[in-house]
């Protein structure tokens, strides 16, 4: 039987909701991101581009996205 059951995670202080084992990469991507602009902060640790494939979001986890910016 799958789990349907909601579960939440915190996104930059914001409560969200989701059904299904999703990954980081795939979070982000649906939230509209920029992979190559942003800085991933996961439950405390520092996460790696090369690593948001591998990590999957968790009950209670809690994201802060930070969008680099250039400029002059």
């Amino acid at each position: 039987m799958t789990n349907t059951l909601s579960r939440i995670v915190f996104i930059n202080g914001i409560e969200y909701e989701y059904k299904r084992e999703v990954s980081l990469y795939n979070i982000l991507l649906y939230l509209g991101f920029s992979l190559e602009t942003i800085l991933i902060d996961y439950n405390g640790t520092i996460i790696s581009s090369n690593k948001l494939t591998s990590v999957y979001i968790k009950p209670n986890d809690r994201l802060e996205i930070i969008t680099l910016a250039g400029g002059g």
